[in-house]
């Protein structure tokens, strides 16, 4: 998850006379360095906590499948705990200094918009989670019209069984 800077910065001028006694020079509008993510969000609900065993996701972005594989428990913190065979997505992991049975896998990043993706999970090779969708996009400007940056995103659920 991207980290917010609430730095005051100048952005594009703001013309209007009512704000500024009928004046018609423009006044410096108020912009900040908050960031946001361009692409579409997985979130991954689990039904309970992810138990021990071989995980694999198979993420099929319009025409390429990535697969990304991971083992719960987790290995130390240095190591990564799910690799992909190819760029383009991220699969997060949480809990690697908890205790194992905190240990976790999670949401699914696909940064570039797609126009169709799905995911499939599973665990020791039986599946316990697939979806597929056609991702609807919606463009934003986190700081307000005329200030960047501008972000076009999607987020769709993907539940996962997990016993």
């Amino acid at each position: 998850m991207a980290l917010a800077l609430l730095l005051t910065t100048a952005c594009a001028p703001k013309s209007d006379a009512s704000t500024n006694g009928g004046s018609s020079s423009p006044e410096p509008m108020a912009c900040t360095e908050i960031g946001c993510q361009d692409g579409l969000l997985v979130q991954v609900s689990p039904s309970a906590s992810w138990p021990a065993g071989e995980y694999a996701y198979a993420i099929e972005i319009d025409d390429q499948t990535i697969t990304c594989t991971g083992t719960i428990p987790l290995p130390d913190c240095d190591s990564q705990g799910i690799t992909c065979d190819a760029e383009g997505v991220i699969v997060t992991v949480s809990g690697c200094a908890l205790p194992p049975e905190e240990h976790a896998f999670g949401d699914v990043m696909i940064p570039e918009p797609a126009t169709s993706v799905s995911v499939t999970i599973t665990k020791d090779g039986t599946e316990v989670a697939n979806g597929s969708w056609t991702p609807e996009y919606q463009t934003s400007q986190p700081n307000g019209p005329g200030c960047e940056p501008t972000c076009t995103s999607a987020t769709v659920e993907l539940a996962a069984s997990l016993e």
